[in-house]
């Protein structure tokens, strides 16, 4: 029976070598869903909101939307709708909306959607350095790519 013994030890000890990779598998991306929580918190949200709230300043709508626990893939989005007066009475464009988003590559990659005043949206990405690698995140960055989506909304309305 020793040899029946022999195969059962090596199946449960390669079975239980499976099981802690596996862990280690989950602890690593809780790890790494931590640290995008804490990049978007830290240095997204806190961008967003100034600029949120300059625009609301200057009469438009915007609003902060925030999706970091419990979502596949974290983000942070900003939506803009401009008011323009015409005549004696306010209009709104489009609504337009960047988010910023932690994918499971770590890279936080931003979508722009841009409303117009006839009502289309298209997805946009700024240029082709719209992504940057997790834990190099600076709210310089965000800074950066949300005056640019800005810049576009107010030039397409």
């Amino acid at each position: 029976m020793n040899d029946l013994d022999n195969l059962f030890n090596e199946f449960e000890s390669r079975k239980s070598k499976e099981l802690d990779a596996n862990e280690r598998k989950k602890q690593a991306e809780k790890q790494l869903s931590n640290r995008a929580s804490l990049d978007l918190r830290d240095k997204v949200l806190p961008v967003l909101n100034d600029f949120s709230a300059s625009i609301q300043k200057r009469g438009h709508e915007s609003e902060v939307t925030e999706r970091i626990d419990n979502y596949s893939s974290p983000n942070i989005e900003l939506k803009i709708t401009l008011k323009t007066k015409q005549n004696e009475y306010y209009s709104s464009s489009s609504t337009s909306t960047i988010r910023f988003i932690h994918n499971d590559s770590a890279y936080i990659q931003v979508d722009y959607e841009i409303g117009g005043r006839q009502g289309r949206s298209s997805s946009m990405n700024l240029e082709s350095n719209n992504t940057v690698v997790e834990g190099k995140l600076t709210q310089e960055w965000v800074r950066s790519k949300t005056l640019s989506f800005v810049q576009m909304v107010l030039n397409s309305n």
